[in-house]
């Protein structure tokens, strides 16, 4: 078997196949077997008619099995002898059959080349997590009015929500915001490395994830929109406002899904469950990041 592979853009590879006479013939013999196991033929027992007699009745039904199993058979050959990731079905074309030799196109769309030019050590401005005083004042004037206890704001109000005393509550308050402010921080920093990661290593997404992407996306929103209690034609205006704008966040999320992959791959991390991948490639750009 011979292939050639041709690029026609980042993500888009042309494989050219040539399947040689020896293994053609071969997968043809067991079509034939298979067919003369199973086929009627007149004044033969299944499993007796001649080779001749066989090809002249079911010649079509043969090239058919014989085309339907060996293509996706050389084809998958091809992509592993080439070291290619394909994503999704590839789209056969110039099929041809002539002397037992068998040719075929496969366009598929692959996993871009990536060359990771930094990645280790991206400057990261440190957001302190904080919280002050008049935040947690304006959480508790907020209950009492909320309550209609405005002028209430001790610790029977504290009683009310269930604590002991006011100063009880603030503390509660405290460590609520903390917490809030904690994650408000991490996310700050995430986006600072994704951005600057983005920057420094530029991608292509492959069309097929990020249709895949896109789909799930629609759905969501159109799940979401159908939970406030809109109609299915407003849902379905909505969603064709929305695609130009989610199809942008989708190619977004390809590509760090894409790099942040890479970066596992090439730091050689190790998780015990796949969809942990992309969680530790993060985790190991924060423990890498320089700090300011």
């Amino acid at each position: 078997m011979k292939s050639e592979i041709k690029k026609l853009d980042a993500c888009l590879r042309e494989v050219n196949i040539e399947v040689d006479q020896e293994t053609v013939k071969t997968k043809l013999d067991e079509v034939y077997a298979e067919i003369s196991k199973k086929a009627k033929v007149p004044g033969f027992r299944p499993g007796t008619a001649p080779r001749q007699i066989l090809e002249k009745h079911h010649n079509q039904l043969a090239h058919e099995e014989l085309l339907k199993t060996l293509i996706p058979q050389a084809y998958d050959e091809s992509l592993k002898e080439k070291n290619l990731f394909s994503y999704g079905p590839p789209e056969i074309s110039d099929v041809s059959l002539n002397n037992n030799v068998l040719k075929f196109k496969a366009k598929v769309e692959v996993r871009p080349e990536m060359n990771l030019s930094s990645y280790k050590g991206i400057k990261i401005k440190r957001k302190e997590p904080e919280v002050k005083e008049e935040e947690i004042e304006e959480q508790i004037k907020a209950l009492a009015k909320d309550r209609e206890r405005e002028n209430d704001i001790s610790d029977n109000l504290a009683r009310s929500l269930g604590y002991k005393t006011l100063d009880e509550f603030k503390e509660f308050l405290r460590k609520q915001l903390f917490l809030k402010s904690q994650e408000e921080s991490y996310h700050d920093a995430f986006n600072q490395i994704i951005e600057q990661l983005l920057k420094d290593n530029p991608v292509d997404a492959p069309r097929v994830l990020v249709e895949r992407q896109l789909e799930r996306r629609q759905q969501e929103t159109s799940y979401r929109l159908k939970a406030y209690g809109q109609k299915q034609e407003e849902i379905e205006t909505k969603l064709k406002e929305l695609k130009p704008q989610l199809e942008q966040a989708c190619q977004r999320e390809t590509k760090i899904f894409l790099l942040l992959e890479e970066i596992s791959k090439k730091e050689n991390l190790k998780v015990k469950d796949a969809s942990l991948v992309t969680q530790r490639a993060v985790e190991f750009l924060f423990e890498n990041a320089k700090w300011g």
